[in-house]
């Protein structure tokens, strides 16, 4: 039983919540029109350096 439950890898989990991060940051940026160009920027950015991110990520999780 506890081994079914905790079978999933703490990459998926912490991609889950990279996932999540975004989309509050993508609502974020969208609702302030000003920093629509920075926001996609940013994400750009995210996705470019997106193995360390994901080491911080499961560092913190």
């Amino acid at each position: 039983m506890i081994k079914k439950i905790s079978s999933k890898r703490p990459e998926q989990q912490s991609l889950c919540f990279f996932v999540i991060i975004e989309i509050l940051l993508w609502i974020i940026f969208k609702n302030s029109t000003s920093a629509n160009i920075s926001s996609l920027f940013y994400l750009n950015q995210l996705f470019k350096y997106w193995i360390p991110v994901k080491w911080i990520f499961t560092l913190l999780v």
